[in-house]
């Protein structure tokens, strides 16, 4: 994903990996780059906020989700 960073009063297109979970997570790191929120879904009121952030986020985002393993997966 590309984004755009100032340095030294200039703006500058930097790319960002965010396609392996090990990327992802370097990237949410980078407070200079990137803004970071965390959302726990386990309510319906916790999935409807979820929701409303998203529809107010601009563009570009990246979604990483974390859930549980099925349990009869081998």
């Amino acid at each position: 994903m590309k984004f755009f960073i100032n340095r030294h009063n200039k703006r500058e297109l930097t790319e960002i990996d965010l396609k392996t979970p090990p990327t992802f997570a370097r990237a949410i790191t980078q407070n200079q780059i990137v803004q970071t929120k965390i959302a726990q879904v386990v309510t319906t009121s916790d999935h409807a906020a979820l929701i409303k952030l998203l529809s107010k986020t601009v563009r570009p985002y990246a979604v990483a989700l974390v859930t549980q393993l099925e349990e009869n997966a081998k």
